[in-house]
């Protein structure tokens, strides 16, 4: 093996600059979907500019949510859970106005 054979890694991208990006991308989409759990994947996608594949992913896999009577919810929840929890911000709502 000759060694001008071989590249070299100072032009390489670094792991930690790839594993920065993912993260951002991910409290991205975590933000978003905190203000609106209605939010629509289509929007996400659009807001971000992070392909549709990946946002799906980023919701499902990273951040272990669902989505549940048009809201997102974490998947640990059960539904009886998310239900009661739906029930009580309908209920703040109705009373604050």
């Amino acid at each position: 093996m000759n060694l001008n054979d071989h590249t070299s890694i100072c032009d390489a991208p670094h792991s930690r600059d790839l594993i920065e990006t993912v993260t951002s991308e991910i409290d991205k989409v975590h933000d978003i979907v905190l203000i609106d759990q209605r939010v629509k994947v289509c929007k996400l996608v659009e807001a971000t500019d992070i392909p549709h594949d990946t946002v799906i992913s980023i919701l499902y896999e990273q951040l272990g949510m669902k989505k549940l009577s048009a809201r997102w919810t974490l998947r640990l929840l059960t539904v009886d859970q998310a239900c009661c929890t739906i029930s009580k911000q309908c209920l703040e709502m109705f009373q604050s106005r």
